[in-house]
């Protein structure tokens, strides 16, 4: 019945159904596996629970949350396991998109006003933003069985007022932010090491909205393919859920294995473990960091982890510095 019903709204046969959901089920484990990494690395290491890795690992909960709803397939829309898997996808996908603006609001503090920002509040905003778009619709019974085969809103309306509105405004003003800060340190970064470790910083920031749109541009255009046309196409849908499953992981990688979290795991294999295997491929493994940090970090896995650290405070060093050189030549010129 669930078949005839897609075929009826021209959605995919059973058949292709099936083979979403393998695809789904196998790429989602990778990131739950990915996301969870990036929770035991907050647990295990305190060094590393400063402000912007506390929202790193809100971003893996919500991935975490998006990935859990796919092991539920695609269930009848009439079903409470459609809603639950409903709620997940939406409160998952919105938390972690706005997460990531957080992170964006959060550096930009740290390089341009070289101080942090009490990120509880902000934590507790996303969430009940996230939960308050997503329960109503569930409680009301509003998520529908969608062309894929998941569950998610069946109103365009709600799919593009609650979701996709939000994910371009969102990544927008990531990507407006990131060029900013990319600007402000190239013109204000000190000579020498630190001015090199403050641009490799921000280089890696970067990659953070590109990322993030290239996730999520498939599904958007797919969904307006859908409600443009009527129409469902196995080859946007298949790409469409290839990279929303893989979100959690890119994140995990982008946000979470930073050269400071890799330089710490490696200190922690080494002192936890005497295999010989695991040191000789802790001692293969590229150290992360600059080719100096490299070389070091070969002798001293926690090298890269303080080479991120010093990257930390010439964020911090760098704008006051370029402030005290204004200063300094308007007084020189009055």
């Amino acid at each position: 019945a669930g078949g005839a019903g897609l075929a009826a709204m021209g959605g995919l046969s059973d058949a292709e159904t099936r083979s979403l959901e393998v695809v789904a089920v196998v790429l989602s484990t990778f990131s739950i596996v990915a996301s969870l990494s990036v929770v035991l690395t907050f647990l295990l290491f305190k060094e590393l629970r400063r402000p912007t890795y506390l929202l790193v690992l809100q971003l893996a909960i919500s991935d975490i949350l998006l990935s859990v709803s796919f092991f539920m397939f695609s269930p009848d829309s009439d079903s409470a396991l459609c809603q639950v898997q409903g709620f997940l996808q939406q409160m998952g996908t919105l938390a972690g998109i706005i997460f990531t603006g957080a992170i964006a609001v959060t550096l930009r503090q740290l390089i341009k006003h070289h101080n942090t920002i009490n990120v509880n509040p902000m934590i507790a905003f996303v969430w009940l933003a996230a939960t308050l778009s997503a329960l109503p619709p569930a409680a009301l019974g509003m998520y529908r069985r969608t062309s894929g085969g998941w569950c998610w809103f069946g109103s365009v309306g709600l799919r593009f007022g609650l979701f996709y509105a939000a994910v371009w405004a969102i990544l927008f003003f990531n990507a407006v932010s990131y060029r900013g800060l990319l600007l402000f340190v190239y013109s204000s970064a000190p000579e020498g090491q630190d001015g090199a470790r403050l641009k490799m910083v921000v280089r890696r920031l970067l990659w953070y909205p590109l990322v993030a749109c290239i996730c999520w541009a498939p599904a958007t255009i797919n969904r307006i393919y859908e409600s443009a046309s009527g129409d469902t196409l196995f080859g946007l849908v298949l790409v469409q859920l290839i990279f929303t499953c893989l979100a959690g992981l890119a994140n995990a990688a982008l946000y979470g294995m930073t050269p400071a979290v890799q330089s710490a795991w490696n200190s922690w294999l080494a002192q936890h473990d005497d295999s010989p295997i695991l040191k000789a491929l802790i001692a293969l493994a590229p150290p992360p960091g600059s080719p100096s940090a490299e070389r070091t970090a070969l002798a001293d896995p926690r090298a890269g982890l303080d080479e991120d650290l010093r990257a930390d405070e010439a964020l911090q060093r760098a704008p006051s510095r370029s402030r005290e050189g204004s200063e300094e030549g308007s007084a020189s010129g009055a």
